[in-house]
């Protein structure tokens, strides 16, 4: 029952101090507005979804009140956006669709934009947000980054912040900052971080579409043609793992 939070505060912030007891951090699945609340009142490292479900229909219902004391805390968000966008997908592309097929696509199809709002709002009230994607979760594959971060992009964060989401802002929020997350010497590995070059020029993986909006650039960020690590190639393969 997502409109409803699973433990009681006393619970969860038993969970969050036995973490940081142990030199860990904890990020709390949050699907509705009490469970948000808290898991802000036991001190949560991050929140996985806040999604303000309040029906067993899947309705959103955004809070400003709690999206303030969000921003005002700190707390990072993983949007988690892509789990709708793949479960839409997966049922749009079922041939024949049956009754129950439908009903699914229509109820995904609901709920994914009551995300998309949700999130849009939580940018506004300034939420912080990092790219998470709930891999393997039904129809989310573990390659999903790359969409997780176009959909944060979709709902108005800039190209730069939404490729931050998943490389900087993420290691920060994880507390790796010092480990991994930009470009940087020293690091154990090499994701892109968040550069900012000057204008017009915005991000070498941002082209131009038809879709986008006037005068803004679309993230693009798909088909990779190479990743490296620690300074070697490891995308393509050099060779068979056979």
């Amino acid at each position: 029952m997502s409109w409803r939070p699973s433990y009681s505060e006393a619970e969860v912030r038993a969970a969050v101090d036995e973490a940081h007891a142990l030199g860990r951090r904890a990020g709390i699945h949050c699907l509705c507005g009490t469970a948000i609340e808290r898991a802000l009142a036991a001190g949560a490292d991050q929140i996985e979804h806040a999604n303000f479900v309040v029906d067993a229909a899947g309705r959103r219902e955004h809070d400003p009140r709690i999206a303030d004391a969000l921003a005002r805390a700190g707390t990072p968000v993983a949007a988690t956006l892509s789990v709708g966008r793949y479960a839409i997908d997966r049922l749009t592309a079922r041939d024949p669709r049956s009754p129950e097929d439908q009903a699914a696509l229509d109820r995904s199809r609901r709920m994914f934009d009551g995300t998309v709002d949700n999130i849009a709002r939580l940018r506004k009230a300034g939420v912080r947000l990092i790219a998470g994607t709930d891999a393997g979760w039904r129809f989310t594959p573990f390659d999903g980054l790359v969409t997780e971060m176009v959909l944060l992009a979709e709902t108005g964060l800039s190209n730069v912040d939404a490729f931050a989401a998943a490389t900087s802002d993420a290691a920060a929020a994880l507390g790796l900052e010092h480990e991994t997350g930009a470009l940087r010497e020293g690091l154990s590995e090499r994701p892109a971080g968040r550069p900012r070059p000057p204008a017009p020029a915005r991000l070498r993986h941002a082209r131009r579409d038809r879709r986008a909006r006037p005068g803004r650039r679309r993230l693009c960020l798909a088909p990779h043609r190479a990743v490296s690590r620690n300074g070697r190639k490891t995308f393509p393969p050099t060779e068979s793992p056979l």
